[in-house]
């Protein structure tokens, strides 16, 4: 099957019809995005459609967690193990860790298009409550725990990729808003810088930051990222597509975070079709990264309350950016799996080495943030879960064998597993 990305254009208010489908959520709101979990793909979280176009009721229905049977293409509720009166938040920032069993879901916010609960607190309408916790889900008891990131402000937006150093691995938080206050606005938020990266230790549980250098991108929220390691493991580089600056500009653009050396490099300038926010990002097994959903700021938002009057993304619901060459292609085959991930030229100029790996520069211009993070770098032992496994360009082992898995697809998109993507692509809320 080879895939065109000129696709139907995306509506942005709609979903399409399907046995027992959950209510049209934002696509980047989700802990544990398509997590897969006994063939199931699971979703919990995100906001309800404009209650304001398409819900003349102004209601909100019940906190659930969802799963979709790869098999059957049926949704069904599922109920995790854990602290009851869960807040269903939007804008997380969610990685999935199929090694170590685990999916995390970073900050976000609750609003009243979120969870019916916040009418109680007497929130004045468009303002919501910024979360200054992480969701972690255990994949394998199927089991949730709520913990405060007590050295981080709350925030929401981000992105999050797991990089496979130190005993169990580390989280990398990039971008996003942030606020030290808990009720926040629709306008007036503060970016985070994007040059301090957060990274969590999952082994010791504990936070820190790095600041990174090189071709530094604008400040961005709800852009979309994904992760390739070099061949040797000497670099984790991850790819960062889009977002928007929290006005009226959302970017195109394409930009590499290369790890150890907290390089910022850029990739691609991008292009006008490329121009997205909201969006989510996929690595597949080889080099290519898929860009589904989102929309520009230009599309124009439905005012009325019909799904008629929805307006479509003139652009190509699902985009296909090769990280080999650096470049956009036209279409994909799913079968084509005869290259594996090499480092661009792009890349090597900055931190050496060659297309296999190699780097020279493993270790911030600027040196350390602290002696625990340099440790986590410098230990070059694999994390748990991944001893003796070959070097993959995603990030982790997957449970159905040798295949590699990032956050949102299993190595190779199946038929089935392409068409789930797509369907919670085009249920995006804008």
């Amino acid at each position: 099957m080879r895939l065109s990305t000129a696709l139907p254009p995306l509506l942005a208010f709609g979903a399409i019809a399907k046995t027992h489908v959950p209510a049209v959520r934002l696509m980047d709101g989700g802990l544990a995005k398509r997590q897969l979990l006994e063939g199931k793909i699971c979703r919990y979280g995100g906001r309800y459609s404009d209650n304001r176009v398409f819900n003349r009721s102004r209601s909100v229905g019940k906190n659930e967690w969802w799963a979709l049977d790869n098999d059957s293409g049926d949704w069904a509720t599922i109920a995790p193990k854990g602290p009851k009166g869960l807040l269903r938040a939007d804008a997380m920032a969610s990685v999935n860790v199929p090694a170590q069993g685990l999916a995390f879901s970073i900050g976000g916010f609750v609003n009243n298009w979120t969870d019916s609960r916040v009418k109680r607190w007497n929130i004045t309408d468009g303002r919501s409550f910024a979360l200054k916790s992480m969701l972690i889900y255990n994949t394998r008891k199927h089991e949730v725990k709520n913990v405060t990131i007590s050295t981080l402000p709350a925030q929401w937006g981000g992105v999050v990729e797991y990089v496979p150093i130190g005993k169990k691995g580390v989280l990398v938080l990039i971008g996003g808003f942030e606020s030290e206050k808990a009720i926040i606005g629709t306008s007036g938020n503060k970016l985070k810088d994007i040059k301090i990266i957060h990274l969590y230790d999952i082994h010791a549980k504990k936070w820190h930051t790095q600041i990174a250098q090189g071709s530094i991108p604008n400040n961005r929220a709800f852009a979309c990222a994904s992760v390739a390691s070099a061949p040797d493991n000497s670099s984790h580089n991850i790819f960062v597509h889009g977002g928007t600056d929290g006005g009226s500009l959302s970017y195109s653009d394409t930009y590499v975070l290369s790890l150890p050396s907290f390089e910022w490099i850029e990739a691609d300038p991008g292009r006008s079709t490329q121009s997205r926010m909201r969006h989510d990002c996929h690595m597949t097994t080889r080099h290519k990264m898929l860009v589904i959903g989102g929309r520009g700021q230009d599309q124009a938002i439905p005012t009325r309350s019909s799904r008629k009057n929805g307006v479509c993304d003139k652009y190509a619901v699902i985009n296909v950016f090769d990280t080999n060459t650096m470049s956009w292609q036209d279409s994909w085959d799913p079968n084509d799996g005869s290259t594996n991930f090499k480092l661009s030229k792009v890349i090597t100029t900055v931190i050496g080495g060659n297309e296999n790996g190699g780097a020279t520069v493993r270790k911030p211009s600027i040196g350390w943030g602290n002696d625990a993070v340099k440790k986590l770098f410098e230990d070059g032992t694999p994390p748990d879960g991944t001893r003796g496994s070959k070097a993959k360009p995603t990030t982790t082992q997957g449970a159905d064998g040798d295949r590699g898995v990032n956050h949102a697809v299993r190595g190779k998109v199946g038929t089935v597993e392409l068409i789930s993507m797509v369907v919670i692509a085009a249920a995006i809320v804008a």
